[in-house]
């Protein structure tokens, strides 16, 4: 396909996005659906929530228009458009009155579950790790959604990126959902900047680690992008949240509770900004993906490139934790 057509859908997809948060954040305001400061938050003043709702109904929008557009059959994105629906109305709810966990964690496994059947037939043990692992995406996403721009633009490079590697071997349909998810986001990114006018909430943080599984998983059925791609790239991300976590869970705390011990917010609390964080975290995600491009065949290739990223991962992140953790227990003793 011509080259402007993508970009001028890009564009549209973009600008639709942009209109719709703006409205989306007026009636936040009106609304009183602000993120106060304090606790475990990491802004300074009231800040809208939910804003991301406009990035991802512009996206449903996008499913069935870019399958038409590629005469795609319905079966190619209804249960993904419902799968996604299903987690904006959750997140849409609980960033309106909570949500009992339960009842989320529900909706994330249908919602999976839906995902992984548009992908049948696979084995059983291959459909069931892919079925934890989109839960898991969909939470992790939820979990580092706690910085100005922090998950945005980690999943604005994974739809591009995504969306090259599928444009280069022909997977067209792939190529645009990597290309809208970028493009909405875009859109998003304004009203997400440092320092945030409105954050995405959960209407949008979860559907966004589940679209993130959806290319993922796309990619890796139809042969045109390796699934250890999006995975080195978000590599910074998934070590954080799992360890964190783990190590939650290892100290008896109740992990599901809200908190800011992520080391992003750590190196936030620290004294680094937003932006210096963020674009901390994409370098890794960059280097990652470097590894993964250009370790020589002889070398063992990808699989061994894969744990040499994420083994990399584990070790500065523990080395990085250690420190700060030392630092600050000087600064309790100095």
């Amino acid at each position: 396909m011509d080259i402007q057509v993508w970009v001028g859908a890009s564009s549209l997809l973009a600008l639709s996005s942009m209109a719709g948060t703006a409205l989306a954040w007026r009636y936040a305001l009106h609304r009183q659906l602000l993120d106060q400061p304090g606790g475990r938050r990491l802004h300074a003043r009231p800040t809208v929530r939910g804003a991301g709702i406009a990035a991802m109904l512009v996206f449903l929008l996008a499913l069935p228009a870019g399958a038409s557009w590629l005469a795609l059959p319905p079966g190619s994105w209804l249960p993904l458009a419902i799968g996604l629906l299903a987690l904006v109305v959750v997140g849409y709810a609980d960033d309106h009155a909570s949500v009992s966990a339960r009842w989320r964690l529900l909706v994330q496994v249908l919602a999976s579950g839906l995902l992984i059947w548009s992908l049948l037939p696979v084995p059983l043990p291959t459909a069931l790790v892919a079925l934890a692992g989109t839960v898991w995406l969909v939470n992790l996403y939820n979990f580092i959604d706690g910085s100005d721009s922090f998950a945005a633009a980690h999943a604005i490079v994974l739809g591009l990126v995504v969306a090259i590697c599928a444009w280069q071997i022909g997977d067209v349909w792939l190529a645009w959902l990597g290309l809208a998810l970028a493009s909405v986001l875009l859109g998003f990114l304004p009203f997400n900047w440092p320092p945030a006018r409105a954050f995405m909430g959960d209407v949008a943080s979860g559907p966004i680690g589940y679209l993130a599984a959806m290319l993922l998983l796309l990619g890796w059925r139809e042969g045109s992008v390796d699934p250890l791609l999006p995975l080195a790239l978000l590599s910074g991300l998934i070590t954080d949240a799992t360890l964190t976590l783990l190590l939650r869970i290892g100290a008896g705390r109740r992990w599901y509770r809200p908190h800011r011990t992520h080391l992003y917010q750590w190196l936030r609390r620290c004294g680094l900004s937003a932006l210096q964080v963020c674009g901390l975290y994409l370098v890794w995600a960059l280097l990652a993906t470097l590894c993964l491009w250009l370790w020589p065949v002889q070398w063992g290739a990808a699989p061994v490139a894969f744990a040499l990223i994420y083994g990399s991962a584990a070790l500065l992140w523990w080395r990085v934790r250690r420190n700060l953790l030392q630092g600050r227990r000087r600064n309790c003793l100095a």
